[in-house]
């Protein structure tokens, strides 16, 4: 059914004029002087243009307008005077279905009894044309918000009149443009708010501006990564985005569409990127989710960015060489291309041992002294001397061949010294080592199991969550090892551990969602211990996850801050 739906002005003063109908039916002009009536008689031109014709007309009747008389046409109110003009246009006013905004002369009904009287009248199959001409603002408003409310029921809105006699000449036009408008407007709203670019496509759809059309298509690509959380190749998306947002702000074009998105670039802008920054800024994006009740997407970005984050800030220092090494070991292997968080979570959250190695560092602060410092005055334990000499004695003999000397080494007997000898040249070989300062370095400077079996320690080993509890428990600013990353001496160590809860808290949450099953990630022992640092790992919610992670990044920002400030 072609249906109208109309808001019936009180007809006050006859004044007959020609409204121009603006190419909408193939009479060039309609004469009418009640407001509601130009739309009317235009719109049965256009169908009856079509073999068709108006099926249905809801007018929205005030009380003045069903029981005033009119003052046009003394013996008549306004709605009479339209039934007679629905039937001579339409044929019969049986085609009327009135709905009144009205319960009595004082009452006003409720807006959206209103609006759900008018639902009533429609299905998904009608062509609805809207005439918004008459009323107050309050009815056009009304009239938009139905409009609305229809769109999103899926019913087709098939046009928007308005008879205009504001200009030179009174004219009938669509409110096509205006309502293209409303939707960028509402567009742009919904990619700030939920990351979905799927209105700003329909609005630009085919168009021929080139820098447009690739922001589009990057903002698509941006909602892809958000929707299905692949947020690996997330910066380069986020960068293309700012590019092509600096390319459309320089577009000089008085269409009414794009200076509507220039001057609502900066809604984006001021969503995703921090001002004068050229770099992506992780945090502002993991809380735009959170503020957004995005919460699968801020858990993704902050497990799979903050440790970038964290490097980049400089809360961590990574050694850019190690960087570059552990990049290329892991190019073959899918699960550890990210190399930030193989660095943090796979290596320096495992970086803090169990066992005492008081007895260990000591050692290798002889070693320092004795062959890299080369300080010859350096008192050490007699109880380090016998390690020393050893040393001493393979640096004396290896000066022409250390490998060949280390390959050759026979221990005829199990005296400690020829045992640690024996340990030191097995170690030497597998390691590979070309010199003797090769293997002192490397001694000094990680974690080797050598040093264990050579002081007769057991290097207690934990299960993987567990060492990285440990770490995070425990961790100061000399008993970790890590060959590659080293802690910023600006940086609060009590803060750092939080920081590393937090992720360990975080990693969970992910696990759990990933999983979409009951089965848990944490044993009880560990549930215990995070429970004891104030996290919730009985019972994952939106709200106590949005509440953690937005602490965390408030934590690590402050951090970084400090970091920076020095």
């Amino acid at each position: 059914m072609n249906i109208l739906i109309t808001y019936l002005s009180f007809y006050g003063k006859k004044a007959e004029r020609s409204y121009h109908t603006n190419g909408l039916c193939a009479e060039e002009s309609v004469i009418a002087s009640q407001t509601n009536e130009p739309v009317l008689r235009m719109l049965g031109k256009h169908l009856e243009e079509k073999g068709e014709k108006i099926d249905r007309v809801i007018p929205i009747l005030s009380f003045k307008a069903e029981n005033e008389k009119s003052g046009a046409i003394p013996d008549k109110t306004t709605y009479e005077f339209f039934q007679g003009l629905t039937e001579e246009i339409v044929g019969t006013a049986d085609v009327l279905f009135p709905v009144r905004e009205y319960s009595d002369e004082n009452t006003v009904k409720e807006t959206g009894a209103v609006i759900r009287e008018i639902c009533g009248l429609l299905t998904a199959d009608d062509e609805i044309y809207i005439d918004t001409s008459g009323g107050a603002r309050t009815a056009a408003n009304m009239l938009q918000l139905l409009t609305k409310i229809l769109e999103y029921k899926g019913y087709r809105i098939a046009a928007s009149f308005y008879s205009n006699i504001n200009g030179t000449e009174a004219v009938i036009q669509t409110t096509k443009d205006f309502t293209d408008l409303t939707m960028l407007a509402d567009a742009v709203n919904e990619f700030v708010h939920t990351g979905r670019s799927y209105q700003l496509s329909e609005c630009f759809k085919g168009t021929e501006h080139e820098d447009i059309a690739d922001l589009i298509k990057c903002m698509d690509e941006f909602t892809d990564r958000m929707q299905l959380c692949n947020i690996s190749e997330l910066d380069e998306t986020l960068m293309e985005m700012r590019r092509y947002i600096e390319k459309v702000r320089m577009i000089r074009s008085d269409d009414t569409k794009i200076v509507i998105l220039s001057n609502l670039l900066p809604v984006i802008e001021n969503k995703f990127f921090e001002e004068g920054s050229d770099g992506i800024d992780y945090c502002r994006m993991i809380k735009w989710c959170l503020e957004n009740g995005l919460i699968q997407q801020a858990v993704t970005i902050y497990i799979e960015k903050i440790p970038k984050f964290i490097f980049d800030s400089e809360i961590l220092i990574c050694d850019k060489k190690y960087y570059e090494i552990t990049k290329e070991n892991n190019r073959s292997c899918p699960n550890k291309q990210n190399t930030d968080a193989v660095i943090f979570y796979d290596e320096f959250m495992d970086s803090v041992s169990c066992t005492d190695r008081s007895d260990i560092i000591r050692l290798q602060t002889a070693m320092k002294e004795k062959f890299i410092n080369k300080n010859r005055d350096y008192k050490y334990d007699n109880d380090l001397h016998q390690y020393i000499s050893v040393l001493f004695d393979i640096m004396k003999n290896t000066k022409d061949d250390f490998k060949g000397y280390m390959e050759n080494l026979n221990c005829p007997d199990y005296s400690e010294k020829n045992k640690t000898k024996k340990l030191l040249a097995d170690y030497c070989i597998n390691q590979n080592f070309k010199d003797f300062f090769s293997m002192i370095n490397t001694l000094c400077s990680q974690n080797v199991p050598v040093l264990y079996e050579i002081m007769g320690k057991k290097n207690e080993k934990l299960p993987t969550l567990d060492k990285k509890l440990y770490t995070a428990a425990n961790i100061t600013s000399k008993n970790y090892v890590h060959e590659g990353v080293k802690i910023n001496a600006k940086a609060d160590i009590n803060t750092l551990r939080s920081i590393l809860f937090d992720y360990i808290y975080v990693k969970s949450v992910r696990n759990h969602i990933n999983h979409a099953s009951d089965e848990d990630n944490l044993n009880d022992t560990q549930k215990r211990l995070l429970e004891e640092r104030g996290y919730n790992v009985r019972e994952f919610t939106t709200k106590a996850i949005s509440s953690i992670i937005k602490t965390s990044v408030d934590r690590i920002e402050k951090t970084a801050a400090a970091v920076k400030k020095g």
